[in-house]
């Protein structure tokens, strides 16, 4: 099973949040009370995988169009959360290592969005197309 670039964009987004996340919890300075981003950051990355495979496994069919619809509104969601967290750390410069890391995220989020969803236009544009010329 060939990804498309879709899957392949979700997969790279996935291992960001694994990344970011593990980097949060070292910047705590690997304490217990910081794990959890590690642990969303694994929960995101398992989440991008199982949709990139979702999508790529069923072309032109309704369940897959409506994986890809989720797989785009799930960094657009993550990327609010990370704006929001970034707002909490503001004005505490106990706190500064964690407002840049959100930024990063809330950054990576909206890039990845921005990509899924033009690629997603892109492809419709594409079989609007190919429609047209069977038609003719």
């Amino acid at each position: 099973m060939a990804l498309s670039y879709f899957s392949k964009v979700l997969l790279v987004y996935g291992q960001f949040l694994l990344v970011t996340g593990l980097a949060g919890w070292a910047m705590a300075g690997w304490t217990g009370k910081a794990k959890h981003g590690a642990m969303m950051g694994l929960g995101g990355d398992i989440a991008m995988c199982g949709l990139a495979f979702m999508a790529s496994s069923d072309k032109d069919k309704p369940r897959a169009r409506m994986v890809e619809f989720q797989a785009m509104i799930l960094p657009i969601v993550l990327g609010a959360v990370f704006v929001w967290q970034a707002k909490k750390q503001l004005g505490d410069p106990t706190k500064q290592d964690r407002l840049y890391l959100f930024i990063l995220m809330a950054l990576g989020s909206f890039c990845t969005s921005f990509l899924l969803i033009s690629t997603w236009v892109k492809a419709d544009t594409h079989q609007d197309e190919k429609k047209d010329k069977k038609s003719q």
